[in-house]
């Protein structure tokens, strides 16, 4: 239907959004546990069906139908059938809980759902709809269904499968800062896709007077209070340093040079990458030292740099840009219309089915529909257009 449509032309590719919305699961907010009580559970479970097994075993005319063939729920007596199919979703649920994390409560009723909060309040089982949606008429590009709240990691595979469904890449992309991971910054990149994605904010505000012209001139005492300070530690904030890519070093607000000592692996946020590691020798005369050093007794400041982070400032440099402000206000329209629609016209508010692969189904036939109800109404228009 995609394909016809851009034959019509109702698809450009030349601006693509890219967002994601959360869709109930088919599982309700107050059946939720967590690994421990899952084990609770099956582990009463377990004890009813070894008693049920255990009483059959003593009633001879029973015994035929219990091991006459290979035991199977569809065979078993009713309530013995109940509990194992119960079995079996405790059973699922646990393994899911155990891959969540300490503490993480998982949905019994469907376990591959994420329990995560919903705008409306509160906390619920919850799949994520991403959509890449074309600028030229809403029409939907792409759709992906995740078990998660990371969003973002479909953007790539979506601009991958746009090329192989249509032909070629999206000229520009828009998504919001969810999107703003270095794999994606630097996979936008390597594809020639021009995106427009704002970076989540950090320290660094309008104003820092370390971003001077002249970074090594100290900044001036007067100014000091205004340097921006990590919320984290209390102390001088990274962004308080001004890194020099001709010279691969970073200039502390004195005026004093940190040099590149080496990279290290770090683990930070969702997970690892490689840092790159400078280090200024402050001494005790430095007058910022007690707002810049952490630990007591050290006499040096240590400022990480990712590896790829370049992306990150370049990024931030289109967005401050007029185009790349005109261009990312486009994505309001393009990319959260689409989700408004099947919410509130199509009233696909939480899934009917349960389980990744057929929620993915269902809501493939809820983007079909809003294709088909966008393709009418463009036709219809044009129709009374050449008509009128």
């Amino acid at each position: 239907m995609c394909v016809v449509a851009m034959k019509m032309g109702m698809i450009r590719l030349g601006i693509v959004g890219i967002d994601g919305t959360r869709i109930k699961a088919s599982s309700s907010r107050h059946e939720t546990a967590s690994a421990k009580t899952l084990e609770e559970r099956l582990g009463e479970v377990d004890e009813e069906i070894e008693k049920l097994f255990k009483e059959a075993e003593s009633a001879e005319e029973r015994e035929a139908d219990l091991y006459g063939g290979e035991v199977s729920v569809s065979h078993l007596p009713g309530e013995l059938a109940d509990l194992k199919r119960r079995q079996e979703r405790l059973r699922k649920a646990l393994g899911e809980a155990k891959g969540a994390g300490k503490g993480k409560k998982v949905a019994v009723a469907d376990p591959e759902s994420r329990v995560l909060p919903n705008k409306e309040g509160g906390y619920a089982p919850n799949y994520v709809p991403v959509l890449a949606t074309d600028g030229e008429k809403g029409m939907i590009l792409e759709a992906e269904v995740i078990a998660g709240a990371d969003e973002g990691e479909a953007t790539v595979g979506m601009v991958d499968r746009i090329e192989e469904d249509y032909g070629r890449k999206p000229e520009k992309l828009v998504a919001d800062s969810a999107s703003a991971s270095l794999g994606n910054l630097a996979g936008l990149e390597e594809r020639g896709v021009e995106a427009y994605i704002p970076i989540p904010q950090r320290e660094d505000r309008e104003g820092n007077p370390a971003r001077r012209e002249d970074v090594r001139r100290a900044v001036e005492e007067g100014e000091w209070d205004k340097l921006p300070v990590s919320t984290r530690t209390g102390k001088l904030d990274r962004a308080g340093f001004v890194y020099d890519r001709e010279g691969d070093c970073y200039w502390c607000p004195m005026g004093k040079r940190l040099a590149y000592v080496g990279t290290q692996d770090k683990h930070r946020g969702k997970g690892g990458g490689v840092y790159r590691k400078y280090r200024c020798e402050c001494g005790k005369g430095c007058p910022l030292r007690e707002r810049c050093v952490a630990a007591k007794g050290r006499e040096e400041r240590t400022v990480f740099r990712e590896e790829g982070e370049e992306l990150r400032e370049a990024m931030e440099e289109r967005m401050k840009r007029e185009e790349g402000k005109r261009t990312y206000a486009q994505r309001l329209w393009i990319s959260e219309s689409p989700n408004a629609v099947i919410k509130a016209v199509i009233g696909l508010r939480q899934f009917l089915l349960r389980g990744l692969e057929k929620v993915r189904t269902e809501f493939l036939w809820a983007c079909t529909a809003h294709n088909l109800k966008k393709m009418v109404g463009i036709l219809q228009a044009q129709r009374l257009a050449e008509s009128g």
